[in-house]
């Protein structure tokens, strides 16, 4: 039933709560309730309770407060009426809560087939000049993306304003019908997803239905028989990707013939110190969008809460680090009262924003790989890797990734990734809910964009991403390819 020392801090908070309202009246009671609400949720994104939980100690608690309360009769007996339905209908889950699955490989098992593609496609149109990419292609036993990227050149005499408004995206390309043919002949319907800007677009190609193992090829042809690219797969020569859980010590940034994997488990990172660098990694990466990072005005309540709950070790420096961390970025009303620590982590000081941004570095569109990870029943495959108009995007293809979060600033995996200078950049999934998914039902093969802070100045030649989820971290060298070839159009 979740973490026993944080349903019992709930409940003690409940018994403060229906001591101080006494025989309170409405608002009175909907304000302790809401106390109680909030206090559930940070317990909730830290693992330690579920939400069904949560809701029953606050409904109960409400119960409690209208039996004791000078409300007037027939509007007493009418919410208590609801609130004994709700208590009735709530579901009741059973299975422990708050531990993620254990390290080792993903849940889905069985191999993955990563090829990089490394594909330009140069296409005229009046007025939507464009070039689609095409980065890697990542086939599971389920399903199939293309990692892709567009990227506009819109007429300078602003022809095209109409246009522009729309943004950057699959929408401009002067196409009828696209598909995916493989060596047989065999066509493939397909779906174009992802997000961009006014420049770029990222996103990925996902076909409806799975080609056979044995395919040479696939191309993606437009209106009738117009090949855009073809895609080399060579199943003969291709070997499979199963990420292990390797043992190399120490895997520098290198551009060795493949990825170097590194899977460390534990210790287990405590849920509270996990939550506030989650925070802090979000405060990181807004202070580099315009108008700079927006402070969560309840972090103070939410460390009282982690800490009474037993989520936060007495001597752990984690809210003095998070409040010398808003101290860096100028920012106040957060509410944290500990003193702020004399150092900040050195990544997060590597990723603080400068004072004023140094001219955008070149653009690159590259394939990824092959390489994936396997942590904590998921499975990582890097996927693409791209920086255009001052940002820049690692792609990730992955399955066994619980649903998306319900706070976007708690995601369950902590990003970062260096390049081969040394260099320390924070990656944060752009939106959780944009998170692309395969046509085919049932498939659990999600594909989705990480920005990295600050963007890459230089394109690398390989790059280190470390994921950490709770019990344990990954770490891989990441070959990155060569640039993309011009495909006949």
């Amino acid at each position: 039933m979740g973490d026993e020392q944080a349903e019992t801090y709930l409940r003690l908070l409940c018994e403060a709560e229906t001591r101080r309202a006494g025989r309170g009246s409405s608002p009175g009671i909907a304000r302790s309730v809401e106390r109680i609400r909030r206090a559930g949720e940070v317990l909730v994104m830290a693992g330690l309770l579920a939400p069904e939980d949560v809701g029953r100690v606050a409904t109960e608690l409400e119960a409690a407060l209208l039996a004791r309360s000078d409300q007037e009769r027939p509007r007493y007996a009418q919410r208590m009426s609801w609130i004994f339905a709700e208590l009735t209908d709530a579901p009741r889950v059973d299975a422990p809560r708050g531990e993620p699955p254990p390290s080792g490989p993903a849940a889905p098992g069985g191999g993955w087939a990563i090829t990089p593609v490394g594909r330009r496609i140069s296409v005229a149109h009046d007025r939507a000049p464009s070039d689609l990419y095409l980065m890697t292609l990542v086939r599971s036993p389920d399903a199939v993306a293309i990692t892709t990227a567009m990227r506009m050149h819109w007429p300078a005499d602003g022809s095209s304003a109409d246009l522009e408004i729309t943004g950057a995206g699959p929408q401009h390309l002067p196409y009828d019908q696209l598909w995916v043919a493989d060596d047989r002949g065999t066509r493939y319907r397909i779906a174009m997803n992802g997000e961009g800007g006014t420049l770029t677009w990222q996103g990925d190609i996902w076909l409806h239905d799975l080609p056979p193992p044995d395919a040479r090829w696939l191309d993606l042809v437009a209106d009738g028989a117009h090949r855009l690219a073809r895609i080399d797969l060579d199943p003969a020569g291709r070997a499979e990707v199963r990420p292990a859980t390797a043992t190399e010590p120490d895997p520098a940034v290198a551009t060795g013939p493949g990825p170097a994997v590194v899977t460390e488990p534990g210790p287990a990172v405590p849920a509270g110190e996990w939550m506030l660098a989650a925070a802090a990694e979000r405060l990181l990466a807004n202070a580099w969008n315009r108008g700079g990072p927006r402070v969560h005005a309840q972090l103070g309540e939410t460390i009282t809460v982690l800490a009474a709950a037993g989520a936060l070790a007495a001597d752990t420096a984690a809210p003095a680090q998070l409040a010398a961390l808003c101290e860096r970025l100028g920012l106040s009303g957060h509410g944290i009262t500990v003193a702020a620590a004399a150092q900040i982590p050195a990544r997060w000081a590597e990723v603080l924003p400068p004072l004023a941004d140094g001219p955008p570095g070149p653009e690159w569109f590259v394939p990824l790989g092959p390489a994936a990870a396997d942590l904590e029943g998921a499975r990582f495959a890097f996927a693409g890797l791209t920086s255009a108009a001052g940002r820049s995007f690692l792609h990730v293809v992955a399955e066994g990734l619980p649903p998306p979060p319900a706070h976007r600033w708690y995601t369950g995996f902590s990003w970062w990734v260096r390049d081969d200078a040394g260099g320390w950049h924070l990656a944060t999934e752009t939106d959780p809910g944009q998170r692309s998914r395969g046509p085919a039902g049932g498939t659990g093969m999600v594909a989705f964009r990480l920005r990295l802070t600050p963007p890459l100045r230089a394109r690398p030649d390989a790059i280190e991403v470390v994921v950490t989820g709770r019990r344990a971290s990954a770490r891989v060298v990441v070959p990155v390819g060569e640039g993309p070839e011009m495909a006949d159009t």
